[in-house]
């Protein structure tokens, strides 16, 4: 499972990720995997950037495979030597275009 991909990568990401790539990741997933709460309390409770990433990538690998794909879409779309370097897969953007719909309508039947 691709959630299982992001705990494997964890450390390396955040030791390896820049603040730029964080802070594009934040607005990236805000509304498809993060909502205004989560950002924000990564952004304000970390102000160390390895501490930020860390919690961008926990908090995401935490709400599962579909997140996690969303994740590893943005990053590869990000960076791709990182994305390269943590031998993440590569998801297809038409897979990866529909993911956002999906988690709303999973997100409004909870």
């Amino acid at each position: 499972l691709l959630d299982e991909e992001l705990r494997r990568v964890s450390t390396d990401f955040a030791e390896r990720v820049s603040a730029e790539v964080t802070n594009q990741l934040l607005s990236d997933l805000l509304g498809a995997s993060l909502n205004e709460g989560e950002r924000d309390a990564i952004i304000q409770g970390h102000v160390i950037q390895t501490h930020r990433a860390r919690a961008l990538i926990d908090t995401v690998r935490k709400k599962g495979p579909e997140a996690s794909r969303i994740m590893i879409f943005h990053l590869e779309r990000r960076d791709s030597t990182l994305h390269g370097h943590l031998g993440l897969p590569r998801i297809p953007t038409p897979q990866a275009a529909k993911i956002p719909q999906a988690l709303k309508q999973e997100t409004s039947l909870n």
